[in-house]
């Protein structure tokens, strides 16, 4: 199983970023699971 956790999150880009980049890495990794700690993604 692979499990891919980022790390902070945070605002607006932050959000844009993980949007953007996540579908490439779950495909070229093969990734199952992923974990966002987004608790700052709204400031």
């Amino acid at each position: 199983m692979r499990i891919l956790f980022l790390g902070d999150v945070m605002g607006r880009a932050g959000r844009a970023a993980v949007a953007a980049r996540l579908p490439g890495l779950r495909a070229d990794w093969a990734l199952d699971f992923v974990v966002v700690n987004g608790e700052n993604a709204t400031s």
